[in-house]
């Protein structure tokens, strides 16, 4: 294309999903900053990402097929935003913060 060309910009939803496991409990943290994910068996993890202006965190249902084909209700972490004109670019983190809930 010529470089005088020029293209006009419309921006586009996106939804970034992680599915999690149904043995997996997540809840909505820190102002909608961060989602604590916790197993069965208690082990606990965060899973943070750095906010910015058009980007929402948000926990919504999903379905495992996993087990011989057979639906199971889960959860899924979904980040929902715009693309930008450029980059868009998504930081997001997970680190382990031990047993959730039980006493040593």
């Amino acid at each position: 294309m010529p470089a005088s060309v020029k293209h006009e910009y419309r921006a586009a939803r996106f939804h970034l999903r992680f599915h999690l496991h149904p043995q997996v409990t997540a809840t909505l943290q820190a102002g909608g900053t961060s989602v604590l994910l916790v197993s069965r068996n208690g082990h606990g993890w965060q899973f943070r990402f750095a906010p910015q202006a058009d980007l929402v965190l948000n926990i919504e249902e999903s379905v495992y097929m996993g087990e011989a084909g057979i639906p199971q209700r889960c959860q899924q972490i979904t980040i929902a935003g715009t693309l930008q004109p450029r980059d868009t670019e998504i930081k997001w983190a997970m680190r382990y913060v031990g047993r959730i809930g039980r006493r040593r």
